[in-house]
């Protein structure tokens, strides 16, 4: 009996998981997309301000690399649970948010993964890939006032 209802309490708790994170990801006018969406614009407009400070300020390269990581991961998480609590997956993934969630947090694992490629495409054109977080912002926007 205990085993049955155990079971049957993590059924309920995953599927109302993956109900949480759809109305944190794609519904702003709950008040988990709210907060979500609040986050998320923050960490949008960080990784930009990092980005046009870290030009500036080449001495705290380390630091700023840090925060990119964070910002990368972060990123990659909220991509990857929007894709898990969609029913048609393949709707967000090749949507044009999807495309440009994914393009964003790619030039990261790009310059470790594949380092000789920063000398063939550069680093600057790495680092004008990050920018198109700013269209992330966007969609934010637009999901709450459009």
């Amino acid at each position: 009996m205990i085993l049955f209802l155990k079971n049957y309490y993590t059924k309920i708790t995953l599927k109302n998981f993956k109900k949480q994170l759809f109305q944190c990801f794609f519904d702003p006018q709950s008040i988990a997309g709210k907060q979500c969406d609040y986050c998320l614009n923050c960490f949008i407009i960080l990784s930009t301000l990092c980005l046009i400070l870290e030009t500036s300020y080449p001495d705290y390269e380390m630091f700023f690399a840090l925060l990119e990581w964070l910002f990368t991961i972060t990123f990659t998480i909220e991509y990857i649970l929007k894709i898990y609590c969609l029913k048609k997956k393949s709707n967000y993934i090749y949507s044009f948010f999807g495309i440009i969630d994914l393009i964003a947090i790619i030039p990261t694992y790009i310059s470790v993964f594949f380092p000789g490629i920063l000398t063939l495409l550069g680093v600057k054109s790495l680092k004008f890939l990050r920018i198109l977080r700013i269209f992330k912002f966007l969609g934010y926007l637009e999901k709450v006032y459009f």
